[in-house]
């Protein structure tokens, strides 16, 4: 489980999961690779693909929408990783996200979410 805090309120955090103008910036972008392409229907039982360049390479990470309750809750599986987990909880300044994938490593996921709370930053 990874728990965050950010200077954003839950609603911003929230749509910047699905929102392709913002999702393009952080979500599966690494210093080698870049989003080119976002296809998705965001409630529950929707699909979604995010196609990255990393150099000539396509690599598409496609999925579905288990569940979209918003502002505050988001599930997908992704793959056919175990599924994911969002959810958001307001704070004082901001709102707190905690996101679970059991089974599988968070590197990855602590990497891009570091990238939301940047662009996120006010």
């Amino acid at each position: 489980m990874i728990m965050r805090a950010f200077e954003a309120s839950v609603e911003e955090t929230f749509n910047a999961w699905l929102d392709p103008r913002v999702m393009h910036r952080w979500l599966f972008v690494t210093a080698i690779s870049e989003i080119v392409e976002i296809d998705l229907c965001p409630h529950t039982g929707g699909a979604f693909t995010i196609t990255a360049m990393a150099g000539d390479r396509s690599i598409d990470h496609r999925g579905r929408f288990d569940l979209v309750v918003k502002p505050r809750h988001l599930a997908f599986t992704l793959d056919g990783e175990p599924p994911v987990t969002v959810d958001l909880s307001p704070r004082e300044a901001g709102c707190e996200l905690t996101l679970e994938q059991p089974g599988s490593s968070l590197d990855r996921w602590g990497a891009m979410l570091d990238r939301l709370a940047a662009l996120l930053r006010r």
